[in-house]
């Protein structure tokens, strides 16, 4: 191995501290931003799709379906939240097990669930939504450094996110000004975190936000194609 690619400094450093015997491996952080292709795109697919009035907040998910990633704190947020409606795209080892979570605490009608679907068509769903969710838990060091692509996808349509005060993606949430940084567990603080959100100026998303410009691929590109040249020179 001549290069080792990571997505955060974090998982960089950890490596760094294991392949110390190797000191001739180099490193490079890639960040897994989506493509601008997808920007300006706004639309009304998901209220549309589920009849769900415009005075609702639309909370959505979007990824894997499995244990760790914040989906059942999601359900609890909208049980305990009054015109809120959750959406969940994606599949997994779990849709089966959070369908019939929903069906039993009667959430029918507030948690819609839609299978995954081809990537080049996602973000103009997300951007349908009004804040997108990455509640991760801290449980084992794959989650705990967490840098999941949805905080960028959700950025990249315009819409604050609500995410786990998990380094990484605390220092991305600050830094870009995408939203709200809070505890996974504490139900309460997420609760007024979606309040303060659903007040957010929208300039402050993209595109008016110079600053997440930053946040697409065409910054990342020309470092990732490099690597497969610089040991041929």
């Amino acid at each position: 191995v001549s290069t080792i690619i990571t997505t955060a400094p974090s998982d960089q450093k950890y490596l760094k501290n294991i392949y110390t015997k190797f000191p001739n491996i180099t490193y490079k952080i890639i960040y897994n931003y989506p493509r601008n292709v997808f920007v300006n795109k706004k639309t009304n697919y998901l209220k549309s799709r589920f009849n769900i009035s415009s005075k609702k907040t639309l909370l959505l998910y979007q990824g894997v379906l499995q244990d760790g990633r914040g989906i059942k704190q999601l359900f609890k947020i909208i049980k305990n939240l009054k015109n809120s409606v959750g959406v969940i795209i994606g599949d997994g080892e779990k849709r089966a097990d959070y369908e019939r979570l929903v069906q039993r605490a009667q959430l029918n009608n507030q948690i819609y669930f839609i299978s995954r679907v081809p990537y080049m068509e996602l973000l103009e769903i997300t951007s349908s939504a009004d804040i997108g969710i990455a509640l991760i838990k801290p449980v084992g060091l794959s989650n705990k450094f967490a840098l999941p692509n949805k905080l960028f996808e959700y950025a990249a349509v315009g819409l604050p996110c609500l995410v786990s005060n998990l380094p990484n993606m605390k220092r991305f949430v600050d830094k870009y000004s995408l939203g709200k940084a809070v505890n996974p567990y504490r139900l309460s603080d997420q609760i007024q975190a979606i309040g303060q959100l659903k007040l957010y100026d929208k300039t402050l998303f993209f595109p008016n936000n110079s600053k997440i410009k930053n946040l697409f691929w065409k910054s990342q590109s020309e470092s990732f194609y490099n690597l497969f040249f610089e040991h041929d020179k």
